[in-house]
């Protein structure tokens, strides 16, 4: 097979399993979006919905930093999301029959399955890309691009799709007194029960629903299980051909266990160095970790296990051009490779995410991280509360989630397209649409307007929350490719503290109020992000002047 076949098949591969993994999420979060866009208003009592998902999400932040790691080491990606499908699941159960117990109980463990599932799904599609763009000379942002293109594009459509399964009608005239109480002025701890718009749809209405959400978590989990291409953290293959996936096998490429076992057995690099200098080598496009050569003046070279043997003498001028080969490499006994249960489940993941934080560039990013969350708690349980169940009833709330869910994929197409500049398209869009969205619904008074405005607003929240994500994902796989994992969980684990924080004030704090803090976090993130991009532009700068 040619090289250009080769790459066919591993581009065909990739997307395949990119197409499998938005399948299962669109089945997933059809069922899980809905479920969560109909909290606010189906379980208003005394704040039960939004309270729920406060605890989900505040659990999410704990699970995002002591779980990930290990179910990847011990289920691998693919099980790990399988398994977190079905924690899912547990939250449309809960709904069955909604009182605190069964909603807290629910939503504990759909928090707890949140973590590991976005580390490992953020890790599986990261590792993809990097794996096509080393084979096939594309430059990873491009591929990132595209594959959280596909992704954005299936969770917009999933709440497209949800409409079909949140048509509750509930048409009833609500007077103007109560009208004028809905929108931005809209205050959860005055309310009362004479906005028939907000009355609980019938319980067997409710249950059919939730039925059919679990239906699909567990359909969901399936597809993963059976179709998805595995990657297997703990596997140590030896193999010296140009790709895995020839014969048939299974394991990509892009298996970072694998690249330091092939680094092991075959590594080489050309350079020029100073003769008694310490240097980085780094034999792989993208290996994890470096070595530390010491090259003496007699030619004497030595450091842990790895031999290291210079092709040519030192010149006249104090500098010798050559290859080196790591003859020999020593890594210990095989007991210190197979990682103990104890070792397993030290929170490696927590240390590494909070090393992380005193970067400087994450620093940066944090704030957007928060507004994302934030927008993503305001899209599900604040405007679809406090706008959409207030003025039209519970029914509308599957149409306007369907307009945000369309202007979601669009957008998402739409940048995906913009290759060459995605990442600054992504970050405008997110901010010029997240701050209209924002001021719309806090100057928009006349509620008997025509319902489009609603839409408007939707739409922009939608589209502006996915080209936010896009940018926040591509940003942390390039600026951090040497630390995925711990980068995706900072992100999940701001974007969960946003939301928590957004579920847990939303029953005691008016909308207005809640839109002016959105406003705020939005205004230092954009400034943040800028810095971001100074420094980043100031780095290669540098760069091409070495």
């Amino acid at each position: 097979m040619g090289d250009v076949d080769a790459l066919k098949v591993a581009k065909r591969r990739v997307y395949k399993n990119i197409i499998v993994l938005g399948l299962a999420f669109l089945l997933n979060f059809s069922s899980y979006i809905t479920a969560q866009a109909l909290q606010s208003s189906i379980n208003l009592e005394e704040g039960l919905g939004t309270t729920g998902l406060a605890v989900l999400y505040g659990v999410f932040v704990v699970s995002n930093l002591f779980l990930p790691k290990f179910c990847i080491r011990n289920f691998g990606c693919n099980y790990t999301i399988a398994i977190s499908f079905i924690g899912y699941a547990a939250f449309a159960a809960a709904n069955l029959y909604a009182t605190w117990w069964t909603i807290i109980l629910g939503a504990t463990l759909c928090g707890l399955s949140a973590g590991p599932l976005w580390t490992s799904q953020s890790t599986y599609v990261t590792q993809i890309g990097r794996a096509y763009s080393s084979d096939s000379g594309e430059l990873c942002e491009d591929v990132y691009t595209s594959i959280i293109n596909v992704l954005a594009g299936a969770i917009g459509g999933n709440i497209a799709s949800s409409v079909l399964l949140a048509n509750v009608d509930n048409t009833t005239y609500v007077p103007v007194t109560e009208l004028v109480r809905c929108g931005a002025d809209f205050c959860p701890a005055d309310y009362n029960a004479t906005n028939d718009h907000l009355t609980r749809p019938p319980q067997e209405t409710i249950q059919i629903l939730m039925v059919i959400f679990i239906a699909l978590n567990i359909l969901s989990s399936i597809l993963v299980i059976v179709f998805l291409d595995k990657i297997d953290y703990d596997k140590k293959e030896e193999s010296s051909k140009a790709h895995p996936w020839e014969n048939n096998e299974k394991t990509p490429l892009m298996n970072s266990e694998n690249k330091r076992n092939e680094t092991r057995n075959n590594s080489a690099a050309s350079f020029d160095y100073d003769v008694s200098g310490h240097f980085k080598v780094r034999p792989g496009n993208d290996c994890d970790s470096s070595v530390k050569v010491v090259i003496t003046a007699n030619d004497h070279t030595e450091k842990a296990g790895i031999d290291v043997i210079p092709e040519e003498k030192v010149t006249s001028s104090g500098k010798l051009t050559g290859s080196v080969k790591a003859l020999s490499t020593k890594v210990g006994n095989e007991d210190q490779i197979k990682l103990s249960w104890a070792e397993r489940l030290r929170p490696e993941l927590l240390i590494a995410t909070v090393k992380l934080m005193i970067d400087v560039r994450l620093m940066l990013i944090i704030p957007l991280s928060l507004l994302s969350g934030m927008l993503h708690g305001f899209s599900t349980a604040e405007l679809t509360q406090s706008y959409v169940g207030c003025r039209e009833g519970i029914w509308m709330v599957g149409y306007i989630a369907m307009a945000a869910g369309v202007a979601a994929t669009l957008v998402s197409m739409a940048i995906g397209k913009i290759k060459s500049v995605a990442r600054g398209v992504s970050f405008i869009t997110a901010i010029v649409m997240s701050a209209a969205s924002l001021i719309l619904a806090l100057v928009w008074k006349d509620l008997h307007a025509e319902l489009y405005i609603l839409f408007i607003i939707s739409c922009l929240v939608g589209a502006g929350d996915t080209a936010l994500e896009m940018g926040l994902s591509t940003t942390l796989g390039i600026q951090f490719i040497d630390h995925n994992e711990a980068a995706f969980a900072n992100l999940k684990l701001w974007q969960s503290v946003g939301s928590a924080v957004t579920f847990a004030y939303s029953t005691y704090v008016c909308m207005y109020i809640k839109l002016y803090i959105m406003l705020a976090v939005l205004a230092v993130g954009t400034v943040c992000i800028i810095l971001l991009e100074i420094i980043n532009w100031r780095n290669r700068r540098s760069y091409k002047m070495l």
